[in-house]
């Protein structure tokens, strides 16, 4: 019973609008952040900010290092908005007076 009872508050998490709006802005305000260093003999050089690894896939310049940096933004960005949203959820009660 308290399988199928998370499920349901999954998906209904998942089909509110105003997550999907939040988990967008989260990731638009996370963009200017980085998650990338360039090293050169082990001393760093650069931190490339995520919106540099965005314009990077979108001109085709595809790396598996670029690929794991946004898997990452992406997936971690999901994970936070989604406990914020499990936290914070309540669902209507059937019985409400």
């Amino acid at each position: 019973m308290n399988k199928i009872f998370s499920l349901h508050i999954i998906s209904n998490i998942l089909s509110l609008y105003w997550f999907w709006l939040n988990y967008l802005l989260l990731l638009i305000i996370t963009l200017p952040f980085s998650l990338l260093e360039i090293t050169v003999n082990g001393e760093k050089v650069r931190s490339v900010p995520l919106w540099e690894c965005y314009l990077s896939l979108f001109k085709g310049k595809i790396t598996p290092e670029l690929i794991i940096v946004l898997t990452i933004h992406l997936c971690l960005t999901f994970a936070i908005c989604f406990l914020i949203w499990a936290f914070i959820y309540k669902p209507a009660s059937k019985n409400q007076d």
